[in-house]
């Protein structure tokens, strides 16, 4: 698939099952404003195919800034207790999407899967295991699989003629991770995170 497709793709997606009220208790759960929203999308939906050149041998790219921007904003909005596995599962998912993404450029043949979607799975896996709370996985997508990216493009910076933060595979894993983790937080009756907690307490009530 041609890169940048599956960003578009998933932000016509987007825009659809919001205009039809999807995600309204999600998006109330989270103070989100609805409008907000949409206003964010459409501009990572356009600045995704821009990069800003700041050295003759360097650009930027919208994807990347933005995904550090939220990132930002998605540790604001989290729990003080919460930040320091939040720190960990990030650095944590940045060191395994650079192994990943290092493996596919050694040996593809290694990788049972294309490096993006092992990185993705890994991302849902982690989340769901060791994270509980919107915002907090939003900062592990747009803080650890961004981190990742950047680590393993700076390890490559002498055999590039020029140096892309933020190219349009990025914009399309990140579309994806985070495609999918709303998805999973809108369907999902509880977090994933503390779903075995609560199962557990549960079943010490029954008993």
């Amino acid at each position: 698939m041609h890169p940048g497709l599956l960003s578009v793709t998933l932000y016509f997606i987007a825009m659809t099952l919001l205009s039809t009220g999807w995600w309204s208790s999600l998006l109330k759960k989270n103070d989100i404003q609805r409008r907000a929203l949409i206003v964010f999308l459409t501009t990572c939906f356009f600045s995704g195919w821009i990069a800003i050149p700041v050295a003759e041998t360097m650009n930027v790219g919208g994807a990347w800034g933005l995904a550090l921007g939220t990132a930002v904003y998605g540790w604001r909005k989290t729990e003080l207790e919460q930040r320091p596995m939040l720190f960990a599962a990030s650095v944590l998912m940045a060191a395994v999407c650079y192994f990943i993404r290092e493996v596919a450029v050694i040996d593809p043949a290694l990788l049972f899967l294309p490096a993006d979607w092992l990185q993705a799975g890994a991302l849902f896996l982690l989340a769901s295991s060791s994270l509980k709370g919107f915002w907090g996985r939003v900062v592990l997508v747009t803080g650890g699989v961004t981190s990742g990216y950047t680590l393993s493009l700076l390890c490559h910076a002498h055999e590039l003629a020029v140096l892309s933060f933020g190219d349009l595979a990025l914009y399309d894993l990140l579309s994806v991770c985070l495609f999918g983790l709303t998805l999973m937080e809108s369907i999902s009756p509880v977090s994933v995170g503390g779903r075995w907690r609560l199962l557990k307490k549960a079943g010490e009530t029954n008993g």
